[in-house]
This record gives structure tokens, sequence and C-alpha cells, in this order.
């Protein structure tokens, strides 16, 4: 096949690595159908599917006997126009309700406190928010048991997008009312306009410092956070010189709102939140 040999050619590497980025095995063995190579080559030449970590978005305390997870579908279509979808996603959004899927069951990092009586702030990017829909529904199981004093529960929930992204809407407004969330701040970064700077989780803590700081300062409040550990990588070229993974960003908002709530110097406030990871106050799942 003079495509199959074209690609193949030394010279032409760059192509080559576009057209493997590009397509799958099955598009290759399409295109060039009589190319058959032995099973057992095929077999070797498949890649192994590496396993989806996903988070858990329920309490067993409401869902004794079922999982319920967070997950996004992720679309996308290659430079000649190929429709794509993510391999397991695409598989569970296509299964019937009902149908059965192996699974294994992990425990996470992040854990409610063993005392409902401390106070949480809980700050979730994208799907990473899972974990806090988990704590809020076990609060609301220990709020209808009697002598069960509940901290607060503070929630920074931050997404793109409002319409698209924002989840759970109806829950987290019943929430709000039943006082299992008594504080909750949603910076969606993309409904800003045009010509506005993007409104990060990062911006948020800033501009509302004292949600953050006033749990953190408590004798035995506790910090959590679930999301990505890096920006996208074209901001992080933009600024290779300066940036910080995106949790660390929201840590240093923390720190700033540290200092201008608590009055604390930097290197008081930098300390504390040290002393806060020591202690096992301060809980991070980064991806």
């Amino acid at each position: 096949c003079d495509r199959l040999r074209h690609l193949a050619a030394k010279a032409n590497k760059d192509e080559f690595f576009v057209y493997m980025k590009e397509n799958t095995c099955e598009d290759a063995l399409r295109e060039f159908a009589t190319a058959l190579p032995p099973p057992e080559s095929l077999i070797s030449m498949v890649p192994i599917i590496q396993p989806r970590l996903y988070s858990i978005a329920s309490a067993p305390l409401k869902h004794e006997s079922t999982i319920q997870i967070a997950v996004v579908v992720f679309d996308w279509k290659t430079f000649d126009g190929k429709a794509r979808r993510g391999l397991c996603t695409g598989h569970l959004w296509g299964l019937e309700a009902g149908a059965k899927v192996a699974i294994d069951v992990r425990q996470g990092i992040l854990v409610p406190p063993a005392a409902p009586s401390r106070s949480m702030y809980l700050c979730g990017l994208g799907t990473g928010v899972a974990y806090i829909r988990a704590f809020c529904q076990n609060r609301e199981m220990l709020m209808k048991q009697p002598d069960v004093e509940l901290g607060d529960c503070e929630v920074l929930y931050a997404c793109r997008h409002e319409k698209k992204d924002f989840i759970w809407k109806d829950e987290w407004d019943a929430w709000k009312k039943s006082g299992v969330v008594t504080g909750m701040r949603t910076p969606f970064s993309h409904d800003v306009a045009k010509g506005e700077p993007l409104y990060f989780a990062k911006t948020d803590i800033e501009k509302f410092p004292e949600h953050a700081a006033n749990v953190c300062v408590q004798p035995k409040g506790c910090y959590y956070y679930c999301g990505p550990a890096m920006a996208n990588p074209g901001a992080m070229a933009k600024k290779a010189s300066t940036a910080v993974g995106i949790d660390k960003g929201i840590e240093l908002a923390v720190q700033a709102a540290l200092q201008k709530v608590a009055r604390r110097t930097e290197d008081e406030a930098a300390a504390f939140i040290e002393g806060m990871k020591v202690s096992g106050r301060w809980n991070t799942e980064s991806f």
C-alpha cells in the first residue's frame, strides 16, 4: 500500500506521529484492510486499557448498597473531523439502566473528620466536587440523628459555566436551606464579560477571604481540596517562570486569606498551613 509505505518512511515521521495521534488501531486496520498482522502481533501492539479512577459522589449513610459517581463524557473531533468520545466514559454513557459493570472500590484520601462537630472548608473544581456531595450527604444523615453536633461547612464549588457544568443545583439549594451547607461560593470561571479576566477559584478566595480563613483558624477546622494539580499546558507555557499548580495556587490564596482575616504575617500564615498538614487538618487529592 503506497499510503502505508509513505507513513512508514523515515522522512515522513512527523506525518506518521500525527496519524498515530489522530487514529486508533481500529481506524488503521479499516483503512489498510489488506494489512493482516498475525493475532499475536496485533495483541502485542494494542496497549492495555488503564483503570479509570472516578471519585465517589455518594455517602454510605444515605446509599448503603449503591455508589454514585460524577463523570464527564469527553467528546472531541480530530483534525480531519472524526468524532471521538472517551473510551470508558463513552462506554458508561451507552449502557442501559441496570447494566452491570466490573468495578474496584478503593478508599480515597479525603475522609470526613471523625468528629462531626469539626468545621470543614470544602473546595472542589469540576468533577472534584464529587467528594463534597458525598460529605454533604453524610452530614444530611448525621443531622437527622439525635444529639449530633455539626460544625460549619463552607463549600467552594468552581466550574467553567453555570448552565453547562454546574450540577446538582437543587441539592445544593436544599442543603443551604437546611443548614447542611452553612456557606457556599460558586465561581464560574468562564461566565465573564468579553474582555474580562477569567474568574477562578483562587480569585474568589482572594475576593472573599473570610470563608476559608474563618474555618481554618478554628482549633479543629479542616481544609479539603479535590481537583486538578496543574493548569492546562498552554497556560503553563505562557507563564513558565512563575507558574504553580492549581492546588498550590489555591493554597497560596488561603495563606493570603489568613494574612488578611486572621492578621498573620506571611511567614506565620505559611507555618500555620504547614501545621494543619502535619496534624491531618489539610487534605488534598489532586489529579
